[in-house]
């Protein structure tokens, strides 16, 4: 009996240690499953790029009471970014595409720091755009200087990373500028002369451009003082004012002249001042100060 029970002592020990081996192996199997799928997480999270946060940029501009222009006069044109999300927006750029006929000056408001400037046409302006709360905007008003008639157009962008809607990052505006020609009339005379004597005045008009100028009007009232006025061919006296037309063409830098002449009647120690303007300019004149 005690041979048959040892015998059974000896198969029961090897049914245990098969047990033993079993689960060794099967804890050694699970072990090595859970580092497989911890390795494979942590590739996986280096592998991953971090979520960029994305921003919804909006561009503006508009053109508005300077539609239409005067060549050789400025458009202010206002522009604005806005941030269409519901989150913080980083800081960013804008660009300005300026066209052949206009040439970048200056910007003010939140949108700064614009370069090159200024910026003959055709060139492009990269400006410094703040960061935006959610629904923020920032806004500038962009000066151009006109020197050619014509249809402009500037186009303003913002970079697109990172951007979910890119069909709005990108916006223009035509503006319709009309021919000018920048007369500047200036008037020449002595700085002191005898009572009884001949006063001579000269009135010289130049064409600043950009365009050829046509037809202009010299408007000149007598001085008080002066008597006997001598004026130019070709001008007609209404009241006290004498009105002397110059007939064009004057190219642009060009200069058409008017001599006047009169008897100083005013008393030694008095004052005679002389005033004209110019106007009726054919084309219209963009700076009439």
């Amino acid at each position: 009996m005690n041979g048959l029970n040892n015998g059974r002592g000896s198969a029961n020990d090897v049914t245990v240690g098969r047990k033993c081996a079993k689960q060794s192996f099967m804890t050694v199997m699970l072990w090595v499953f859970a580092c497989i799928v911890a390795f494979t997480l942590a590739v996986a999270s280096v592998a991953a790029p971090a979520n960029a946060q994305s921003n919804d940029w909006v561009a503006n501009i508009n053109d508005v009471g300077f539609d239409p222009t005067i060549a050789g006069a400025a458009i202010t044109y206002q522009i604005a970014v806005d941030n269409s999300t519901l989150t913080a927006a980083p800081a960013t750029t804008i660009g300005l595409d300026i066209p052949v006929g206009l040439t970048f000056t200056g910007v003010t408001g939140a949108i700064t720091g614009c370069t090159p400037a200024p910026a003959v046409g055709p060139a492009t302006v990269v400006c410094s755009v703040p960061a935006l709360a959610a629904d923020g905007r920032a806004s500038g008003a962009i000066t151009v200087q006109t020197s050619a008639a014509g249809t402009h157009t500037v186009t303003i962008s913002i970079p697109t990373l990172n951007d979910p809607d890119v069909s709005n990052n990108v916006a223009a505006q035509s503006t319709t500028v009309v021919a000018g020609a920048n007369m500047q009339l200036q008037l020449s005379g002595p700085a002191s002369v005898m009572s009884g004597a001949t006063l001579n005045y000269l009135f010289t008009a130049t064409n600043l451009g950009p365009n050829t100028a046509t037809d202009e009007t010299v408007s000149f009232p007598i001085p008080t003082g002066l008597a006997n006025v001598v004026p130019p061919a070709g001008c007609t006296l209404s009241g006290s004012t004498y009105s002397c037309v110059i007939a064009g063409p004057i190219a642009v830098n060009g200069s058409a002249t008017l001599a006047f002449s009169g008897q100083v009647i005013a008393g030694n120690g008095s004052t005679v001042s002389a005033i004209a303007n110019i106007a009726g300019t054919t084309p219209a004149d963009p700076n009439t100060s």
